[in-house]
């Protein structure tokens, strides 16, 4: 209730005030979007970050990150494993299994041969590492 009162409340007055159209936060289709799952496993990275994306087979994705440098302050960042649910053919709601509620979208783009290039989850953008030999 907290958070749906919040997003209408901030929505109405941001919009009559500024202008500004708030995103809402994303919901979990009740069934995952007929995609292929394969143009989106594989490793992505970015600094201090590592993002491991993983078939669950069951029409859903696991992001599962991990810290790659020795960074007390990035450590703070790092976030549990979060299930991916395809929203459409680039983006899922992304959202970790301990904490349904707390949920964001993740996009990829730049798919070529078949295979997505980028990650964008929280407003920073994931380069995939990974070669399909060692997928």
């Amino acid at each position: 209730m907290g958070r749906a009162l919040n997003e209408e409340l901030m929505s109405e007055v941001l919009q009559d005030s500024a202008g500004v159209t708030v995103r809402r936060t994303p919901e979990v289709p009740q069934t995952p979007a007929p995609i292929d799952l394969d143009t989106f496993t594989g490793t992505y990275e970015r600094y201090g970050f590592r993002y491991d994306i993983t078939d669950n087979g069951d029409g859903t994705l696991t992001l599962t990150p991990t810290l790659t440098v020795d960074e007390p302050l990035l450590a703070l960042a790092l976030v549990p494993p979060m299930r991916l649910v395809p929203r459409d053919a680039l983006s899922f709601v992304a959202y970790p299994p301990v904490l349904p509620q707390a949920r964001l979208t993740a996009t990829f783009a730049g798919v070529e041969d078949g295979r997505a290039q980028w990650l964008h989850t929280g407003g920073r953008a994931q380069r995939r590492v990974d070669t399909p030999a060692q997928r």
